[in-house]
């Protein structure tokens, strides 16, 4: 698995809850530890080329943000895993994506939804951490001192679209706060305002990741909406038969 000439596949389902637990145990035993993984490409920012990231808790501190969560209570949670180096809590991190200092308070070790607060992560660890400034997934977090940039995920575009409007008026704002907040959380949805017909869509990788989608603004935000079939935008129509 390791030198990547096995592929495992495994089978569930995420909409019925099937198989994972099964993945978690496969993935606890099977799968290479961080340590036993090769160095990773990155960017040196100071000198613009490129470089090989050890997995090492003696090199200088880098990590990629791979997950964003927004948390009613906490505000959003960051979640990241680890290349290289340490990061205690209470620390000051560079988002080198952003160009921008952060500081990290409590950082915690994420079971579910339950949160353990740890005194510090090291290379290999995957965490979270609350309320860093503009930073979302994708992003990288490193020591100024040796600036690194990891390479960003490619998502695939959105497939399937929704128009959306909420049940009640007056929650447009409400509407337009959950949306950017499920965005940050989901680089896979985009959503926009049709020109031509003026209608709210919502774009997503399905019909159960758009239905996964509505029931967390309704049970996340509060926000319920009403759904149906985006109109098509004629430019030009046929109005009367003529001969020529």
């Amino acid at each position: 698995i390791k030198e990547r000439k096995i592929v495992p596949i495994l089978c569930g389902s995420a909409t019925m809850n099937l198989g994972i637990e099964l993945l978690l145990d496969f993935i606890s035993e099977y799968l290479p530890s961080p340590s036993e993984m090769p160095p990773v490409a990155a960017k040196n920012i100071k000198t613009s080329s490129e470089e090989l990231v050890k997995n090492s808790i003696d090199s200088p501190f880098s990590a990629f943000v791979f997950k964003t969560v927004a948390d009613p209570y906490v505000g959003n949670l960051t979640y990241f895993r680890v290349y290289s180096g340490k990061l205690p809590e209470d620390s000051n991190i560079y988002n080198s994506s952003k160009s921008i200092d952060n500081k990290v308070g409590k950082i915690y070790k994420m079971q579910g939804k339950n949160q353990r607060p740890i005194p510090e992560v090291c290379a290999g660890d995957i965490a979270a951490v609350a309320k860093l400034k503009n930073t979302i997934t994708g992003d990288t977090l490193c020591d100024k001192d040796n600036p690194v940039l990891f390479e960003k995920i490619e998502y695939p575009e959105p497939i399937m679209l929704l128009a959306i409007t909420p049940k009640t008026k007056g929650d447009e704002d409400k509407l337009s706060t959950a949306l950017s907040k499920i965005i940050d959380e989901d680089p896979t949805v985009k959503v926009y305002r049709d020109e031509n017909t003026g209608e709210t869509i919502l774009a997503g990788m399905g019909e159960s990741h758009l239905e996964v989608i509505v029931d967390t603004m309704e049970s996340k935000f509060g926000v319920e909406v009403e759904k149906s079939t985006p109109k098509v935008g004629y430019k030009e129509t046929i109005r009367k038969k003529v001969k020529i």
